[in-house]
């Protein structure tokens, strides 16, 4: 049976949620690379996300909760981006060479 659009859209919402917890979780254990490796992950995703057709209503409230995770992640990933949440000068800091993370086969 093929995948419908609005079904796809939220099997892409969903991976986007999964992928913005990996990279907080990386981004605390101070694992740049791979945090870095599921961001460009991330963005494909949402390049993908916007060539998909409009929800309908039904398809926007199962899209709610996990709206609400992505925006929560995020809020989180930048408070510890900024000067005060101290993660800053480590990124800066950290070496180049770090084991690489795949990105998910959604995006690719």
């Amino acid at each position: 049976m093929p995948v419908t659009a609005p079904a796809l859209s939220l099997e892409i919402y969903q991976e986007l949620a999964s992928l913005s917890s990996q990279i907080l979780s990386h981004m605390r254990a101070q694992r740049w690379c791979q945090a870095t490796s599921l961001c460009a992950a991330y963005e494909r995703g949402l390049e993908k996300l916007q060539a998909q057709p409009a929800l309908g209503t039904r398809d926007k409230l199962a899209r709610r909760a996990l709206l609400n995770q992505i925006l929560a992640n995020d809020a989180q990933m930048r408070s510890l981006m900024s000067p005060q949440g101290g993660l800053l000068p480590l990124i800066m800091q950290a070496p180049a060479a770090q084991h690489q993370h795949k990105p998910s086969p959604l995006f690719n």
